[in-house]
């Protein structure tokens, strides 16, 4: 099959995004599939040119800069021929809100992960917030304020932007001074600031493939309390396993299927991961779900695959349907 690779962008995930669409590339060329490969600001890449944005690392800190501007996904792919199908190597921004995926859903042309009002929902933390009360899922309790708006919650309480993954603008707050610089930080992603009950425990992360719960994994940050930005992607920094010693085969059992529940609440297709906290009385709550994990060396999913016998090689051909 010939298959583009969309990646990059003026997200603040983009470099995660390339991180992810080199692996996928490998993958996909291993499989045998000829493979075209879009940065979204510069359009199709040479040779050449995937070698440079194929050398990206992380940074310690998400990208702020928004200088530059993403081209018409629709003139890019016109100049493909024989096109079967894009995968989304996208992070964040239009790639995971929807926008993306209902482009391609109007140009009729097959794409890989879910549909764009899925997408849409999940990227909203909010509303995945409501459709997992609506489906009877445990989540922490939480409001939405705008920057000006005083947050009512008892502290501590989890700060974020309500249009955000990779944890991009997250800050864990005890107090009123420390939640004012907490919003003043999210709003540099986003309007809308969600503020979340702080669950003090155990944090974990189940994937789903198609309609089959992954492994869960526990999260243990070597830093910090919080799973953020840099303990994510720079190495060494947080351990994973898979499965957790800690959770006996009923908890694991209990976890799939609250990932699989809220996989089919959010009426996702393809593949997702969803990430819990345990409290100290063993309760778990739901966090929220991403629809395009990533697939980088780092990432989670991967692991969550492989820790079931899924091989990366398997993970892409699975997810490509």
């Amino acid at each position: 099959m010939h298959i583009a690779v969309l990646m990059g962008g003026v997200s603040s995930e983009r470099e995660i995004s390339v991180l992810s669409s080199f692996e996928i590339t490998k993958a996909l060329r291993a499989l045998g599939h000829q493979v075209t490969v879009i940065e979204m600001t510069q359009g199709i890449l040479t040779q050449a040119q995937e070698a440079r944005w194929f050398s990206v690392v992380a940074s310690h800190v998400p990208p702020l800069e928004k200088e530059k501007h993403e081209l018409p996904l629709a003139n890019l792919l016109d100049q493909l021929d024989a096109l079967d199908k894009v995968f989304i190597g996208l992070h964040g921004g239009r790639g995971e809100n929807g926008s993306i995926q209902a482009e391609l859903e109007t140009l009729g042309i097959p794409f890989t992960g879910s549909g764009s009002l899925a997408c849409a929902l999940a990227m909203d933390k909010q509303k995945t917030k409501g459709q997992y009360i609506k489906s009877g899922l445990p989540t922490p309790k939480w409001e939405l304020i705008k920057s000006h708006e005083p947050v009512t919650l008892g502290y501590p309480v989890i700060i974020k932007p309500n249009q955000e993954g990779s944890s991009v603008g997250l800050r864990l707050v005890h107090n009123r001074r420390e939640a004012t610089d907490a919003i003043e930080f999210a709003r540099n992603y986003d309007d809308a600031i969600l503020v979340e009950a702080y669950i003090e425990g155990q944090e974990y992360t189940v994937g789903v493939l198609g309609e089959r719960a992954l492994m869960p994994g526990g999260i243990y940050p070597k830093r910090s309390k919080l799973f953020d930005y840099e303990s994510k992607y720079q190495a060494h920094l947080t351990d994973e396993i898979f499965p957790p010693e800690e959770l006996s085969p009923d908890d694991i059992n209990y976890l799939q299927g609250l990932a699989l529940s809220a996989h089919q609440a959010l009426n996702l297709s393809g593949y997702s991961r969803t990430d819990f906290m345990r409290d100290g009385s063993g309760n778990f709550y739901l966090l929220e779900t991403n629809t395009l994990p990533g697939l980088t060396q780092q990432s989670l999913l991967p692991k969550s695959a492989l820790a079931m016998g899924v091989d990366f090689l398997e993970l892409i051909k699975t997810i490509l349907g």
